[in-house]
């Protein structure tokens, strides 16, 4: 599967079309521009801890979604039948946060919207695992409206940390490092499912959102603070 899901995400990045002065799109110009990305990411703190971050929330949301979100509606005793209406009045409100989180985001700043992120999809987490009831579909919904905040806030963040010329490498470069890391890493999440059952796999899933979101968020954190004091 995780061959699929590399030579899929191979197909669509060809296919992407990239604004070069006098260059047409090919693959040997999308990895220079990875390339020169990841170098970047390694050298500025901040996006380095975004992209830990944003890889892990997107790992685990991924999963959620992809493998455990609709099987997890049914055992609360949802019908086949309302799965399709549930998921559209989830898209409304995910479309609603979407629209609101910038200004949410200015009232609150980024280290508060990061670790806020973290912290709610690792309790709804937690809460899904030890509940069976219609009640679970309110943290279903948290779910997708922190993962839309999230969305929206770090790629907010990765446009400010680089300059103009950098930022759609920058952006490309959290793209494809995130989906490669899911590519790789979701067949893992299917066959942790199948072994430990999908309560088990979702406190497997807050924990890792906890130990590997909050690392990178402290990242972002020492290194966002550094510059702080270097600019006062």
């Amino acid at each position: 599967m995780s061959a699929v899901s590399l030579f899929l995400a191979a197909i669509l990045i060809y296919l992407v079309r990239w604004e070069f002065k006098g260059d047409k799109p090919s693959m040997n110009i999308y990895f220079h521009k990875i390339k020169r990305g990841v170098l970047l990411s390694f050298t500025n703190k901040q996006v380095l801890g975004l992209i830990i971050l944003g890889s892990v929330l997107f790992f685990s949301g991924s999963l959620y979604a992809n493998n455990i979100n609709q099987p997890l509606q049914i055992t609360f005793g949802v019908k086949v039948a309302f799965l399709g209406i549930i998921a559209a009045v989830f898209s409304g409100f995910k479309a609603l946060v979407s629209a609101l989180a910038y200004k949410f985001f200015q009232k609150i700043g980024p280290n508060f919207s990061l670790l806020l992120s973290i912290f709610i999809t690792a309790l709804a987490f937690l809460v899904l695992s030890q509940i069976n009831t219609i009640v679970g579909l309110i943290f279903m919904l948290l779910l997708f409206l922190v993962a839309s905040y999230k969305d929206q806030i770090i790629l907010t963040l990765l446009q400010k940390e680089v300059n103009n010329e950098e930022r759609s490498t920058m952006i490309s470069t959290y793209s494809f490092l995130t989906f490669i890391i899911v590519g790789i890493t979701m067949p893992l999440g299917g066959y942790g499912i199948d072994t430990f059952g999908m309560k088990n796999t979702l406190i497997i899933l807050a924990l890792l959102t906890l130990i590997f979101g909050l690392a990178g968020w402290q990242i972002f954190k020492n290194s966002h603070s550094a510059d702080t004091i270097r600019v006062s």
